[in-house]
């Protein structure tokens, strides 16, 4: 989900902003992975939006059943997809 997310959206996250959300690992950590899984896959970046898409918002929908909300996605405290304030 990062590289699609770095592929598909216009102000993506970086990988040095993971390891504050995900204590447990670190930019070096995440860096690698990445490298590893873009030579497993032969660099082969293709997603299509629908595919994207639906991963994206499965993982929101997992992120507010755990108490999770994606400041990313919100403007002026609202919601960037549902234009309501988060609950």
């Amino acid at each position: 989900m990062i590289l699609a997310s770095k592929l598909w959206d216009d102000d993506s996250l970086e990988n040095e902003h993971f390891p504050t959300v995900m204590k447990d690992v670190t930019m070096k950590e995440i860096t690698n992975f990445e490298r590893i899984f873009l030579d497993l896959i032969g660099y082969d970046l293709t997603i299509n939006g629908p595919e994207y898409a639906k991963c994206y918002f499965l993982l929101r929908s997992l992120g507010k059943e755990n108490g999770v909300v994606a400041k990313e996605m919100q403007i002026g405290g609202k919601d960037k997809i549902n234009n309501k304030k988060p609950k």
